[in-house]
């Protein structure tokens, strides 16, 4: 209340709503009070929202202690607690706060919070407005990206998204593992991306222009085959179990046989046979291609 009289349209006190004027206090207009209002509402609407970012900023504050038993994924739990590492006014209110019916982290997701999208995406920090994407977000990652890539595949970016490690399926060590946690980190932002430009493109929670829904729809499709060409050149990256569910999966060359026991026409012994000595065989002595004109 005291942002909105700043403006200078109303003042409210104990003789009630007033407008103030250069040497007393006026009738106030119906519009000067539906003004006040509506500034009111959009004033608490912001302050609720800092207020649930700041709990839920705590609550990853609390995840980094050691000793925490916050789960990864950012699952309520009513069980957690704090280690003593951190303050105990602090650890008290994350407790509580897990408890309340209005603690809310989307696990499963590769975008989980307001505060990630909005490294994507311009919902002006509103957790409100993140609760209000999240089915198109859903159905984004669950109906076009998780068949595009993998389910499983899918799964997989989704537990690095959430643990920020190597999943247990393939622990590696050293410069391996930091290859593959850069190469994972990659795929999780391109698939970030994706995610901001489909949702820009099909919700109709933002307010976007028709040109810009166009150029969000074009962006999705950049980016989506853009993840799958960067999967499909790294798909070692991801544990050969997983990957081989991918559509994108590509088997192994299959190893060269070398022959060395070679007949004296210059082709391997093996395409002396009868059956062998049907097919045609490249640089073989003595071998011809008749090549037919094409007849309309």
């Amino acid at each position: 209340m005291s942002r909105a009289i700043e403006l200078g349209i109303v003042s409210p006190n104990n003789g009630g709503i007033n407008v103030p004027t250069s040497d007393d206090y006026g009738k106030v207009d119906l519009a000067a009070i539906e003004k006040f209002r509506q500034r009111c509402v959009t004033e608490a609407h912001a302050a609720v929202n800092r207020l649930l970012q700041t709990l839920e900023d705590w609550c990853r504050q609390a995840a980094a202690v050691p000793g925490s038993d916050e789960s990864p994924s950012g699952s309520a739990s009513t069980t957690a607690t704090v280690s003593d590492n951190s303050p105990s006014e602090l650890g008290e209110i994350v407790t509580l706060w897990r408890q309340s019916r209005f603690f809310y982290i989307a696990a499963g997701m590769l975008i989980p919070s307001a505060r990630i999208l909005q490294e994507y995406l311009n919902i002006y920090d509103s957790r409100e407005k993140f609760i209000q994407l999240l089915p198109d977000l859903r159905f984004l990652q669950e109906e076009i990206l998780a068949p595009a890539i993998g389910e499983d595949l899918c799964a997989y970016l989704v537990e690095f998204a959430t643990t920020g490690q190597l999943p247990s399926a393939k622990e590696k060590t050293g410069a391996e593992a930091n290859s593959q946690l850069s190469t994972l980190n990659s795929q999780l932002k391109k698939a970030r991306k994706y995610l901001a430009a489909a949702l820009e493109n099909r919700t109709l929670v933002l307010k976007t222009d028709k040109l810009r829904r166009q150029q969000a729809h074009d962006e999705a499709i950049r980016l989506l085959a853009s993840l799958r060409q960067h999967i499909t050149n790294h798909q070692n990256a991801f544990p050969e179990t997983i990957m081989k569910t991918s559509p994108l999966y590509t088997p192994p060359p299959a190893e060269s046989v070398t022959v060395t026991d070679a007949s004296p026409s210059g082709c391997p012994a093996c395409c002396n046979t009868a059956e062998a000595q049907k097919e045609f065989h490249n640089n073989r002595r003595g071998a011809v291609l008749y090549a037919t004109p094409f007849l309309d």
